[in-house]
């Protein structure tokens, strides 16, 4: 009997681990899996109830996947309706829906985490694997006030709603650690050393011996008075006796 509760758990932890892989939602009051009718596809959605009225929205997505990416592409957010609807709804008291577009169709992404404005709505497990690849996507909601100027001012931009490579955080991918063999370097770096402190050539000029001696005889003749004092007057003396 033993036995058999054992296994049971053990099974039940296997399911509920291939069904968090597979798409359950750590919090399903915020994030939920739907299909794409368009594509087919099985995308996100976030649904943020009453978020602040009048300041700027920014939302940001923690993804983790199983494998990693073909391409640069990482997925994207929008909203479910346009700006200003989205802006209405808000400052009405109703939720801001987001659909989440997911890089890959397989494996299905796992949702790690949902932040507004700094305030932490849902945190989750990464995925599980040999590969996994970590994605942090943002989406900016700007208030009417600064919606209303960029309509009134066209020369006024702002930044973009949508997620476009300057809206990601931040992509990781761990892969498998492997051994990279390396050659042991000798520890007897002597010929270096010698190439180092090889000295360098003196290069010298020879000097005639005529050359020389006129040249000692000048510089002695220029440098040396003929006559010292106060020994002038001795030798003017003994020359005159």
């Amino acid at each position: 009997m033993d036995k058999f509760s054992v296994l049971t758990t053990l099974l039940l932890q296997l399911f509920r681990m291939l069904v968090e892989v597979s798409g359950q939602s750590p919090c399903p009051q915020y994030f939920t899996y739907i299909n794409d009718p368009s594509t087919n596809q099985v995308i996100g959605q976030i649904m943020i109830p009453s978020p602040p009225k009048n300041v700027e929205l920014l939302l940001k997505v923690g993804l983790s996947i199983a494998a990693s990416l073909p391409s640069k592409y990482v997925g994207r957010l929008e909203l479910t309706q346009s700006e200003e609807e989205s802006i209405k709804i808000v400052e009405q008291g109703g939720p801001l829906i987001y659909h989440v577009h997911f890089p890959l169709s397989q494996p299905v992404p796992v949702l790690t985490s949902i932040g507004l404005n700094g305030q932490v709505y849902c945190t989750g497990h990464r995925a599980l694997g040999s590969i996994i690849t970590s994605i942090v996507l943002q989406h900016t909601l700007y208030p009417p006030q600064m919606l209303s100027i960029q309509n009134a001012s066209p020369n006024v931009e702002l930044k973009n709603t949508e997620t476009h490579p300057g809206d990601i955080l931040g992509i990781q991918t761990v892969k498998p650690f492997v051994p990279i063999p390396t050659t042991q370097l000798s520890n007897s770096p002597i010929e270096s050393e010698q190439k180092l402190t090889t000295p360098r050539p003196i290069t010298t000029t020879r000097v005639d011996s005529t050359e020389s001696s006129k040249f000692i005889d000048i510089s002695i003749n220029s440098h040396i008075p003929k006559c010292f004092f106060p020994l002038c007057n001795l030798f003017s003396s003994n020359d005159s006796t």
